[in-house]
């Protein structure tokens, strides 16, 4: 068994510089590629282990 922890979001002040609509948006964008990059390596250690149980 794997347990594989991904942080996808730091504390608010590594995160923001100031927080307002603008610097909202972009970070939304960038929580859109995090969420990505996560689903693909989820996805990348699934197929490694297809021969096995795997949970997803």
């Amino acid at each position: 068994m794997v347990s594989l922890t991904v942080h996808l979001f730091g504390k608010p002040e590594w995160e923001f510089d100031k927080v307002n609509t603008k610097s909202l948006r972009a970070k939304a964008g960038e929580m859109k590629e995090r969420l990505q990059q996560a689903a693909d390596v989820m996805e990348n250690l699934a197929k490694k282990m297809e021969p096995r149980s795997c949970w997803l």
